[in-house]
């Protein structure tokens, strides 16, 4: 009879296997849908359709909720600080339109230039999409493998679960460089203006240290376990 705690273990496993396959089942659909996609925008012209995106920023400051006003002073100041052709904010310029100084408001309206695409262009796009789904499947592919060696294992510590365990966090580095780059690929796509820049997702780096750890953790633990199995 096994162990309760391996017993749990294992359910455990199943659930988590059952899980990732549900999410396998939905990453194969978006991939499907997004190859669709980028076989519409192939075919179709290139320039059948063109968008254009405005960009505009309207700041709203009001001291009177604080109990405050603003002295002719205060005013100067003000318009003399916000005295500017334009401002950046997102990495996007946006002009100065029109700015007001009341006794207990500021006003700041902006905008930037239009943005313009053609329905082509998504073509990039949507390959940057499917492979954004596809890192992320290898990573479920992977954690669904760590699942069903939870589901079946004898005891935690079997060399099967420790190399599942590994390949897991090795596959997560991956999705964490390829998804920084494919984001910034995407924010450069719809600002047009934004350089591209490699900005990693430490949250997924943390995560792939953390399973390395365990791994070591694990690894520690079945070599206990092999001592004490001697020691019997």
């Amino acid at each position: 009879m096994k162990n309760e705690a391996i017993v749990k273990i294992n359910k455990m496993g199943k659930v988590g296997q059952i899980i990732a396959r549900i999410v396998n089942i939905f990453m194969v659909l978006g991939m499907v849908a997004v190859i669709a996609a980028m076989i519409f925008f192939m075919v179709i012209p290139k320039d059948l359709v063109t968008f254009q995106i405005s960009g505009m920023v309207d700041l709203s400051v009001n001291i009177d909720s604080l109990g405050q006003k603003f002295t002719e002073e205060n005013k100067e100041e003000i318009l003399e600080a916000l005295g500017v052709d334009e401002i950046g904010f997102n990495d996007v310029e946006y002009g100065m339109q029109d700015i007001q100084v009341t006794d207990d408001e500021i006003f700041v309206k902006t905008s930037a230039e239009n943005i313009s695409f053609q329905l082509g262009d998504l073509v990039f796009l949507m390959a940057a999409v499917a492979i954004s789904i596809l890192m992320v499947a290898i990573v479920i592919y992977f954690a669904q493998r760590l699942c069903k060696a939870f589901r079946y294992c004898e005891s935690p510590f079997e060399e099967k679960v420790i190399k599942s365990m590994q390949q897991l966090a090795i596959s997560v580095i991956p999705w964490a460089l390829v998804s920084a780059i494919l984001d910034s690929y995407m924010t450069h796509f719809f600002t047009k203006g934004r350089e591209l820049s490699l900005q990693l997702d430490f949250g997924k780096i943390v995560i792939a240290l953390i399973i390395f750890a365990l791994t070591y953790v694990f690894k520690y633990g079945a070599v206990l376990q092999q001592e004490s199995d001697e020691t019997l």
